[in-house]
């Protein structure tokens, strides 16, 4: 039987805003204690406070004690924090991809789905210079071209469209753009809109026998969008009857 898709929200929105960490005032030594004392005593939310903090003092290649602290994060509270924890190093080239990697492999291969793997390195930064025609958020490749597989990305394309930064998936266009534009619509901590990718690609096909999509937007994915994003690509792979399936990312 056919599942029938309905945009469901996932938790990020009732846990932390990465994003308003990034804008607010630094924490300082009492509070970080006062956390640290939380987190010992098993506050998975403490514990990420704890690990943002450091990550911003600490510089890059010195923040394996904030990596401790998203670890007890996750160990505490489950995966949902290995996810926030790429946006807690949006700016760190070499975490932010690892932290991806550890969320993407805690999730799958699902237990629904055995035989749909997603590669660690799904999700990436990307750079203007390795596309021509950047900026491309994220790209999405299956393995296996088959007709199924093309008719899967066929109907994730425009899911892919309506997913904003915080990982929410909008029904239609017209809900989408009320929501992130409306007069009524939340913005990000910076006051701008919401992110969203603005325009995923038709599927297109690779010289290895691949089918794959590309997203633009953005030189980042957030946490909580990637996760949405792979969910809604693998639950097309499965709706359209695909069991076995490599799910990775599209090199130029």
């Amino acid at each position: 039987m056919t599942r029938v898709h309905v945009p469901r929200p996932v938790p990020y929105e009732e846990l932390l805003d990465v994003d308003a960490l990034w804008v607010a005032e630094p924490v300082g030594d009492d509070e970080l204690r006062r956390l640290q004392v939380l987190a010992s005593d098993g506050d998975a939310e403490a514990s990420f406070r704890v690990g943002f903090a450091l990550a911003r003092r600490l510089p890059f290649g010195q923040r394996d004690d904030a990596d401790r602290w998203f670890a007890r994060a996750v160990s505490l509270g489950g995966g949902t924090w290995a996810w926030l924890a790429t946006d807690a190093y949006c700016d760190d080239p070499v975490r932010y991809p690892r932290w991806m990697a550890r969320a993407i492999d805690a999730e799958y291969p699902r237990p629904d789905a055995p035989g749909v793997h997603v590669a660690p390195d799904t999700i990436r930064p990307i750079y203007a210079s390795d596309w021509d025609m950047a900026p491309v958020a994220a790209s999405f490749r299956v393995a296996e071209a088959t007709d199924a597989v093309v008719a899967a990305l066929g109907k994730a394309s425009p899911r892919l469209t309506r997913v904003d930064e915080r990982g929410r998936e909008y029904a239609s266009d017209e809900e989408l753009m009320d929501a992130v534009h409306g007069e009524a619509a939340p913005l990000r901590p910076d006051g701008e809109a919401r992110y969203t990718t603005g325009w995923t690609s038709d599927p297109l096909h690779d010289d290895a026998g691949g089918a794959y999509l590309l997203t633009k937007g953005r030189d980042r994915v957030w946490g909580p969008m990637a996760r949405t994003m792979i969910r809604i690509v693998v639950d097309e792979l499965l709706d359209a009857g695909v069991t076995e399936a490599h799910l990775g990312p599209h090199r130029p």
